[in-house]
């Protein structure tokens, strides 16, 4: 029989794995964190959500972390 059925690991989380396994979802958690970051500043910021190369604002860039425009007569 096969002695590694018997070993026991040394902690509940440890593993046999020898390689850095854990750097790629690391990375992928702390861009992720950093975008809630981001994006929960920008919600209440409230600036900067409108841009446009014209003075009259309209065909320019509108966040899409805020509902459209509407402009009223």
């Amino acid at each position: 029989m096969d002695d590694r059925l018997d070993r026991q690991s040394k902690s509940f989380i440890s593993t046999e794995r020898t390689d850095q396994w854990w750097l790629e979802p690391l990375w992928t958690g702390l861009g992720f964190l950093g975008f809630v970051i981001y994006t929960t500043w920008a919600m209440f910021q409230g600036n900067h959500y409108w841009w446009s190369a014209n003075q009259g604002g309209f065909g320019g860039y509108l966040s899409p972390f805020y509902s459209p425009l509407l402009f009223i007569k």
